[in-house]
């Protein structure tokens, strides 16, 4: 873990990155606009070149590659005409009560957004469309809502308007913010909001849930069925 301090900016690295109740906790106490999230950063030398471009700020963008790669598995293929259509079809499923496995993309290291299920409820952590943070949530950081929760999850005080929205009822829930810094994100919102009318997504964790039938799994060009045992291997491996 990292942390660096430079002038007014604020960087957060590696394992503390990913927690969202210590990227909630630091939001609300720092007056700095500029907390910026990097969780994939490990090392000073990592660090060091993601803070010399654009002026010496961090660069936030995701190293994302499509991914290309088959499984055995019979597939359905996507729509080259339809740019996204991976995403819509995930959208569809999971506003008709389903969940999807989303790994469109690649990135390096952790993801808060590819390599996760996609669903309905069940969880504390949400992204959101970024045009309707402010109203869910009209109290939190500045910080939070403009940097640090546009590349991982912030733990924010939930609100009643949230709740009702979303169904969480707990006390606090973590935030992502959509937006261009996660790619694809804001592509699959689109799709979310048109799709089941609603400003938010749940982003689960494949090793929490243990599947009793085959779930629905999107990569870039293709969709698979992975059933229950091969999901248990997959995901629940240690």
């Amino acid at each position: 873990m990292l942390r660096l301090s430079l002038f007014s900016m604020i960087i957060v690295c590696h394992t503390e990155a990913r927690d969202p109740e210590f990227m909630g906790k630091l939001c609300a106490n720092s007056p700095s606009r500029e907390v910026y999230a990097l969780p994939w950063v490990e090392t000073p030398e990592e660090l060091e070149a993601n803070t010399k471009t654009n002026g010496g700020k961090p660069n936030r963008m995701w190293p994302c590659e499509e991914n290309h790669e088959l499984m055995a598995d019979e597939s359905v293929e996507m729509d080259e005409k339809l740019p996204g259509d991976a995403f819509g079809r995930m959208a569809h499923i999971v506003a008709h009560g389903g969940i999807a496995i989303n790994e469109v993309m690649t990135t390096r290291g952790w993801s808060p957004f590819y390599g996760m299920m996609l669903g309905c409820g069940g969880s504390r952590c949400f992204a959101v469309n970024g045009d309707t943070v402010d109203y869910y949530f009209p109290q939190a950081p500045l910080s939070a809502k403009m940097y640090a929760a546009t590349t991982v999850p912030v733990m924010f005080e939930n609100t009643e308007l949230f709740a009702d929205a979303s169904g969480c009822k707990d006390e606090t829930v973590a935030v992502m913010v959509s937006s261009e810094y996660m790619p694809g994100l804001p592509t699959f919102m689109r799709f979310w909001k048109i799709t089941s009318g609603r400003d938010m997504v749940c982003l689960i964790e494949p090793k929490s849930l243990r599947p009793s039938k085959s779930v629905p799994l999107f990569r870039y060009n293709k969709g698979y069925m992975m059933n229950a045992e091969d999901f248990m291997r997959k995901f629940h491996a240690d």
